[in-house]
């Protein structure tokens, strides 16, 4: 079998959109190619295992950013791996990530990149702490890394046209494939009975379930999302606001110990979760696709969302989800008040989202299209 190395600076016991996506594609392609992966070596109670994928791990720094982990790659330990590859598989601009490419460069080895987030636009949402001036300056100084990563690439493969078209008009110059996201809809499914899949995970099956599922970072503006749900408090007593996942301390603050808020840490499986919820909200300043937003509305959920990244041609406006502008509580708000006093509507929209998501986000044609696309490499 052909040698395929993937390089990603984010990984299991981590669980975020690229460990989600390389979760599910891994065993895949693990049919037909054989895999190693090179990852960092992150630090949790978590015992993880990967079938048939050899996993090697390099050290993380003390410190993270924005609870990202820093790998410290070498060449020593790193190279060797990729001069055995037939093919580098990039899916983060990392540390680990950086140093793939360049050893792939330098060992002649073809490269793709898969494009999860827009790297200019998370890392100055990630430093609200600076002025807005120093956080351009960074967005820009950030624009030129990534193009120069990108322009030693071969390959680049985007999950939508605008990723593709915002690619090119940075003067990225690799060709560009576009490979969709999809979602597993026959494991993301609608509950059977709501008032069980509340009950099951300990919440009140009378009260109306708000929920968010993902990472907990600063460019997830989590605390729009709270604020609106305070405010929502003053008129409802049935409202329960379900956070599922971490992240950083100051953004589970925020959660935590609040009256009507549940906050679950990390899960490993969050079905069970998603199903529990009667709204899903993504109050995000950035995204590229979002599996979570994706992942919920698979399971029937209506998802009041900002309209960032694919979001905004995925959910039509009234019929299988709301849209809300960036950091604006009081017209997400006014969003969550409807849907709570509307139970048919919430019902109807749920049923058109898990549609939406089984015609066009199919897990298989992702894993398909990405098969395609690896093969080209392949050779004899």
């Amino acid at each position: 079998m052909k040698k395929l190395v993937v390089v990603t600076d984010s990984f299991l016991p981590r669980w975020d959109g690229v460990t989600r996506f390389l979760s599910e594609v891994l065993p895949a392609l693990a049919e037909q190619w054989s895999i190693t992966i090179l990852a960092p070596d992150i630090k949790s109670i978590s015992k993880v295992a990967v079938t048939n994928i050899k996993v090697v791990r390099f050290p993380t720094f003390f410190f993270s950013v924005n609870d990202f982990p820093i790998a410290k790659p070498t060449k020593k330990k790193m190279l060797p791996y990729i001069k055995e590859a037939d093919l580098v598989f990039v899916q983060s601009l990392s540390t680990l990530g950086m140093c793939g490419i360049l050893a792939a460069k330098k060992a002649q080895k073809p490269i793709l990149a898969y494009t999860h987030v827009i790297e200019w636009e998370l890392v100055p949402t990630s430093l609200p702490f600076l002025p807005h001036f120093f956080q351009t300056l960074v967005g820009w100084f950030v624009k030129k890394i990534i193009r120069y990563f990108y322009n030693q690439c071969t390959t680049i493969l985007v999950p939508t046209h605008e990723m593709l078209y915002m690619l090119e008009e940075e003067h990225i110059l690799p060709v560009k494939t576009l490979v969709p996201l999809g979602i597993n809809s026959s494991r993301f499914i609608p509950p059977k009975e709501k008032r069980y899949a509340k009950s099951s995970i300990g919440l009140n099956p009378d009260n109306i379930v708000i929920g968010y599922c993902g990472r907990l970072g600063r460019e997830k503006s989590l605390v729009t999302l709270y604020k609106a749900f305070t405010s929502l408090q003053k008129q409802y007593r049935n409202i329960t606001l379900l956070v599922v996942g971490k992240g950083l301390a100051e953004e589970t603050i925020i959660f935590t110990s609040k009256r009507n808020v549940v906050l679950t840490g990390s899960v490993d499986n969050v079905v069970p979760y998603l199903q529990a919820m009667d709204i899903f909200v993504l109050p995000s300043l950035t995204e590229t696709t979002s599996l979570a937003t994706l992942e919920a509305m698979s399971c029937g959920i209506p998802v009041v969302c900002t309209p960032v990244g694919a979001i905004k041609n995925y959910i039509v406006e009234g019929e299988n989800g709301f849209l809300f502008p960036k950091r604006n509580d009081q017209t997400l708000k006014k969003k969550l008040e409807w849907l709570i006093a509307n139970q048919k509507g919430r019902h109807r929209m749920g049923e058109l989202a898990r549609k939406m998501v089984i015609e066009r986000y199919s897990l298989d044609k992702t894993i398909a299209r990405l098969k395609a696309v690896l093969n080209e490499f392949k050779g004899d």
